[in-house]
């Protein structure tokens, strides 16, 4: 009876271990980890277009994050992410299109531009590489919307970083900002502006 006994024990310890085994190898195989923004090796340009010329400007000030899953090398999934600009640092090649950009993104009242991912469709994954549409919300000059973000990338160094690259184009007026004008309203922006985009996160 004692040996009957025994034997189911030693079953029950060995089918709880085998569980536990594979749970723990589950969890490896899709572990969870948060990567910082790079913030010193990224770009983020915003384009757009006037009646005169063609102009440019450049984010100087951002941070960031996402939390990850990984099945190495192959990026599994994307939890959530966020990304903040300082409004008052992006910069041109001119004092007056500055001023002119934080008055028209209302930077006293507005210090930052927000992009609070919630998830992510249609991610596609072949070996490191990956691409895909994050979804969330982004928020300028206090105006908040749901938008879609089209993105592509690879895993760096089995894992260890990620590099994500895209293109997004959007209305400024659909955020009650006015494009800005210079010489007596001579010289007019387009309303709608290009964000060209590339952020290691590690």
């Amino acid at each position: 009876m004692k040996n009957k006994n025994l034997t189911k024990l030693t079953g029950l310890i060995g089918l709880i271990g085998l569980i536990t085994a594979l749970v723990v190898s589950s969890m490896s195989l899709h572990a969870q980890n948060q990567k910082q923004m790079s913030l010193d090796d990224y770009t983020l340009q915003i384009e757009g277009t006037s009646n005169l010329h063609d102009w440019e400007m450049d984010v100087t000030e951002i941070s960031g994050y996402t939390r990850t899953m990984f099945n190495s090398p192959t990026l599994a999934g994307i939890e959530d992410a966020e990304i903040t600009v300082n409004v008052k640092g992006i910069k041109s090649d001119k004092n007056l299109m500055d001023k002119k950009t934080y008055n028209a993104l209302k930077a006293d009242d507005y210090s930052e531009i927000t992009y609070e991912v919630q998830g992510v469709d249609d991610l596609k994954t072949s070996g490191s590489q990956f691409s895909g549409t994050a979804f969330g919300d982004l928020t300028i000059a206090g105006e908040t919307k749901h938008v879609l973000i089209p993105f592509e990338g690879k895993v760096n160094n089995g894992g260890e970083g990620l590099t994500v690259t895209g293109e997004y184009a959007l209305d400024m007026t659909e955020y009650n900002v006015e494009p800005p004008k210079a010489m007596m309203g001579s010289i007019k922006t387009g309303e709608e502006v290009k964000l060209k985009y590339e952020f290691k996160f590690r």
